[in-house]
């Protein structure tokens, strides 16, 4: 089918989507705030900040709004690149709106404006400035306040001592009982004050609140591994929803499907790729437990200083997860014995990696937002599955082509896939709009797996030929096409049509050369027999 015609029919297939989205609309219930939900769902700050406006000025006494507004407007960014411009946030309206509060003659009023402005500080890590705002508040009892103060002698001032009495008080008057909890349970973690945790956990009316990472290393500090064991499960279980669920599945089966149509001299049994994909989820636990047993025995973790967490990204993030990721192939390939060519050990990772990023997903979109979906999918699904597979090329490489070198790529090809992945992620998580490295860092990413899938495939036992091409595009672009509209229809059926359409606009916009670098870096390969390229090489 020529490209006027695929371009054609994808147009047919999105308008079909569109008009069923919008037929289904109109057969869901939708609350009152639908549209802040949507927002939240699509992560629309903009929109979101509008929609708390609105909630904000129709109940101006209602604290929990504020905060929404305050944390909607946080987090735009405060400065975004553009391509031949920079927006800066504007942060001039929403201090204006809480100074005209604090003029107030009505002293409840003047309390809220107190506490947005402290609370507006104390986001932006300027916790004297915090203070000062909430140290003016008459109502001392004022729900937030108390977890809010507590939280800023903790974390920026240092003074946990100072801290937990804040936090008891907030508890006390049954205001952000959750919060405080939270923050109690982790300060008693700080101080290893061991025996008040785990009165806080098993008490009645709180131990509800008590957060489940912090019972996972209460139970590791106190060796009760079973518990430690049914927490973590069920810390798991407790991310899972229908919805993410489907759509992390959607996702990995289109890409699933890719590594078994590109293994083109001898498919693999779809029931062991079934189980290395199941080994795959059950890997994202395993990695879980990797910085449970970090965290609570070595005290390793982010702590959002810059580089001070480079460290942590590249021996924590990225050692933990390609180390949980590659066990599944090692055991296919060592334990199973089903390396019987050149290119199943990457089909393996591959795999592994896959089901890795589905369990992975899952969490995102049921904890984070289900707005996630296309950009989770063509970022860090193929993160994944590019580390992995070259985690695992250094054994390819010594099987095949038998120099000195061997060992050393078997470990090198190892660290660097979790050098990758640790400044991918460092760069990322930058407050200081480095992201732009983690994309450059993605698409050479893309670039070094084609060149080792073609490496592995010309040395194919079952390559009868003398050259062979795939082209797998067309495929990758109705799978593209499909994650897109996957997530269309879930917001649109959710949270309407206007919502939705400005959201798959937003997507286009922003993965489009994305999107070309994956399916022409995946889509064509071109192989000749016996062949060897540098994996760092750009030239097809």
């Amino acid at each position: 089918m020529p490209f006027q015609k695929h371009f054609l029919f994808s147009l047919l297939v999105i308008a079909v989507v569109v008009l069923g989205s919008a037929v289904a609309f109109l057969f869901v219930p939708h609350g009152p705030r639908t549209a802040l939900e949507g927002a939240r769902a699509s992560l629309d700050y903009y929109t979101l900040e509008r929609e708390y406006a609105r909630l904000v000025d129709a109940d101006v006494y209602n604290l929990d709004n504020h905060r929404g507004l305050l944390d909607a407007h946080l987090s735009i960014p405060k400065m975004t690149r553009m391509r031949h411009s920079t927006i800066v946030r504007d942060d001039t309206q929403i201090q204006d709106r809480y100074n005209r509060y604090i003029k107030s003659n009505d002293p409840k009023l003047r309390d809220i404006g107190l506490y947005g402005m402290g609370y507006f500080f104390a986001r932006e890590q300027l916790p004297d400035r915090g203070l000062e705002y909430f140290d003016k508040i008459v109502n001392r009892d004022m729900p937030y306040l108390n977890n809010s103060i507590g939280y800023l002698y903790w974390h920026e001032k240092r003074q946990p001592d100072r801290a937990r009495p804040y936090f008891e008080r907030e508890i006390a008057l049954k205001g952000n009982v959750d919060g405080a909890v939270s923050n109690l349970a982790e300060l008693f973690w700080e101080q290893r004050k061991l025996g008040e945790m785990d009165a806080l956990s098993r008490d009645a009316a709180l131990g509800r609140y008590f957060p489940m990472h912090a019972l996972r290393y209460l139970e590791l500090a106190e060796r009760r591994y079973g518990a430690y064991m049914m927490t973590l499960l069920r810390s798991e279980a407790s991310a899972v929803t229908w919805m993410s669920l489907l759509s992390s599945l959607s996702i990995a089966l289109m890409f699933l499907a890719y590594i078994y149509f590109v293994d083109v001299f001898e498919n693999e049994r779809i029931s062991l790729l079934a189980a290395i994909f199941g080994m795959g989820v059950l890997s994202g636990v395993l990695a879980s437990m990797f910085y449970d047993l970090a965290g609570s025995y070595l005290g390793v973790k982010e702590t959002g200083r810059g580089l001070q967490d480079l460290g942590f990204f590249i021996f924590g993030v990225g050692l933990f997860e390609e180390t949980a990721k590659v066990i599944p192939v090692l055991i296919a390939v060592f334990l199973w014995k089903k390396w019987n060519e050149s290119v199943d050990i990457l089909v393996f990772a591959a795999v592994s990696a896959l089901g890795f990023a589905c369990i992975e997903n899952v969490g995102y979109f049921s904890r984070v937002a289900i707005g996630l979906i296309v950009g989770r999918s063509l970022s860090a699904v193929v993160m994944h599955v590019c580390l992995t597979s070259l985690a695992v090329y250094g054994l390819f490489h010594r099987r095949y082509m038998r120099d000195s070198w061997g060992v050393i790529w078997v470990f090198g090809c190892f660290g660097a896939a979790v050098l990758a992945h640790g400044l991918y992620d460092f760069f990322l998580s930058s407050s200081i709009g480095l992201g732009i490295v983690s994309t450059l860092i993605l698409i050479y990413l893309i670039i070094v797996f084609r060149n080792m899938l073609e490496n592995a495939l010309d040395q194919s036992e079952f390559f009868s030929g003398s050259t062979f091409k795939i082209n797998l595009s067309v495929y990758l672009f109705y799978g593209v096409l499909g994650i897109l509209l996957m997530q269309f229809s879930i917001l649109a059926v959710q949270y309407g049509l206007n919502l939705s359409l400005s959201n798959l606009g937003l997507n286009i916009l922003k993965f489009y050369f994305l999107c070309f670098i994956l399916i022409v870096g995946f889509g064509n390969l071109k192989l000749v027999k016996h062949k060897w390229r540098s994996i760092l090489s750009r030239e097809r």
